[in-house]
């Protein structure tokens, strides 16, 4: 399932309007057919798209709809009273069932030994097709090689917030906060993964990523072949093979929730922490 052309704002009111450009959804009545006889189930309801005029999903009878507008409208008093600067952009997958939004604070950022900066923010995750919560982690976005990148599972950064009771700014205050907070963490990371070099050989970098982080062959053989555009004269830093690894899904045609997953999973080779060592 590929997500949708990016909606890119640059402030409050770009992404207010952006937002309103999402589908909207409504509950339906869903019916059974049993013994030749039409019966409704009245314990479910079906997640039907009113814009693309699509069903999306049939969700748990204790799902509550949440519209991605109101979702991620209510960050907008939490960026207000943050009062720093803005910019990023949203997507949705082709069925209007999930919606990401990425946003980053220019005037928070981390300038690595390369020079090149990383602005921090964090991306969030709705959906109204019942596959999940809305949920929030850190996110940086490094302009030099327009990569993303998440930050939370191995930082301990993230937020979630289930689909019952009223929506707030709270979650993203969180997030917000942890934008701010884990700088200190991500530039240590980043610093000690920049002076920890590997073998630059490229069979042995597709081993390293097949063995230790559990890609597949084909996908270490294209990152390497591909993506590696950095190396310290020659030499292949962790930070070199991060920068690869983003590169690749930043620019390939994966779904939402493929992207998500191989960012978080690219998080494992910044903080160094090896698949098969964790058994994981």
């Amino acid at each position: 399932m590929q997500t949708q052309t990016k909606l890119e704002f640059g402030n409050l009111t770009e992404f207010r309007t952006a937002i309103s450009q999402l589908d909207t959804a409504v509950e339906r009545p869903v019916y059974a057919y049993e013994n030749s006889k039409i019966r409704k189930i009245d314990d479910f309801k079906a997640i039907y798209n009113a814009d693309k005029k699509i069903y999306v999903s049939v969700p748990g009878k204790n799902y509550t709809l949440m519209q991605h507008q109101t979702a991620f409208e209510t960050f907008v008093p939490a960026a207000e009273a943050f009062g720093k600067k803005l910019t990023g952009w949203i997507s949705q997958s082709n069925d209007g069932g999930r919606a990401r939004v990425s946003v980053f604070f220019p005037d928070l950022k981390i300038v690595p030994f390369d020079g090149h900066e990383i602005s921090i923010g964090f991306t969030a995750i709705n959906s109204y097709d019942g596959s999940s919560s809305l949920k929030g982690q850190v996110f940086g976005y490094r302009s030099f090689c327009k990569n993303g990148m998440i930050f939370g599972k191995q930082l301990q950064f993230a937020v979630t917030k289930m689909h019952k009771g009223e929506m707030t700014a709270a979650i993203f205050e969180n997030l917000i906060q942890h934008s701010i907070e884990t700088i200190p963490a991500l530039k240590e990371a980043i610093e000690g993964a920049s002076i920890e070099y590997l073998p630059s050989a490229p069979e042995e970098l597709q081993k390293l990523l097949v063995t230790q982080y559990r890609y597949g062959k084909r996908q270490a053989k294209k990152i390497i072949s591909e993506h590696m555009i950095e190396t310290d004269n020659g030499k292949v830093s962790r930070w070199n093979l991060y920068n690869a690894v983003t590169h690749w899904v930043s620019h390939s045609r994966q779904s939402m929730d493929t992207q998500t997953y191989q960012l978080e999973k690219a998080e494992k080779i910044l903080i160094h922490i090896a698949s098969m060592r964790n058994g994981k």
